[in-house]
């Protein structure tokens, strides 16, 4: 056992370590040639275009990328192979409860796209606001001398103001809609165990499967 959770927390800290090393070097690559194209950009893109967008485009949105590169892979390269391992084993044990299984779950998947859409939509408009934010704080502190000369502080602190209240609004948004699929999907999951507890129990009295074989395939999802 000692072996076995030693050997476990190795792993994980060496697939961690370098699903991250190759997240990073993608976001260090794309901040790079994404700085190299706003150089690169006509002089009236830049006046068209906030600043504090093509700033937020450089750092907040590469990092978004980081973070999502760095899921992506470890669901790929480590729980597929353990997906497809667990459903050989489930399918050997009962093909009847692991086909239930497999009808059960794209019901969660639906679900939980349905409100990731959604949330896309709002974390997209976030960063508009984030970009709107970033660039009002680079005009003013730019601009600051002009400022208290016009004694214009009051009307930037309002502005800002305004900005930082859209932002929290759509942070609870994201909130509502980020917990609002966890709580669907732990409810769906509940329910589909309650579904394939009945139809173990079924199987099981018919003799079908033996109650070893039930929890066994239980310990496996």
């Amino acid at each position: 056992v000692i072996g076995v959770f030693g050997g476990r927390g190795v792993a994980v800290f060496l697939q961690a370590y370098f699903m991250k090393k190759v997240s990073y070097s993608l976001g260090k690559k794309l901040r790079i040639k994404i700085y190299e194209k706003v150089l690169k950009l006509p002089v009236i893109y830049s006046t068209q275009k906030s600043v504090g967008g093509l700033i937020s485009r450089v750092i907040n949105d590469t990092l978004i990328l980081e973070n999502l590169t760095g899921e992506i892979s470890k669901i790929f390269f480590l729980e597929t192979l353990t997906v497809l391992i667990l459903i050989t084993i489930a399918f050997i044990r009962s093909w009847q409860l692991t086909l239930l299984v497999l009808i059960l779950i794209p019901l969660a998947v639906y679900v939980s796209e349905i409100l990731a859409r959604k949330t896309h939509r709002r974390r997209s408009e976030t960063q508009e606001k984030i970009a709107i934010m970033t660039h009002t704080l680079s005009e003013t502190l730019t601009g600051l001398k002009e400022l208290k000369v016009f004694l214009h502080e009051k009307k930037a602190i309002k502005r800002f103001e305004s900005i930082a209240e859209e932002i929290f609004r759509f942070f609870l948004k994201l909130v509502k809609y980020n917990e609002g699929t966890r709580a669907l999907v732990t409810f769906i999951t509940g329910l589909a165990g309650a579904i394939i507890l009945f139809y173990g129990s079924y199987l099981i009295k018919s003799k079908t499967i033996t109650t070893g074989d039930f929890f066994l395939f239980l310990l496996q999802f």
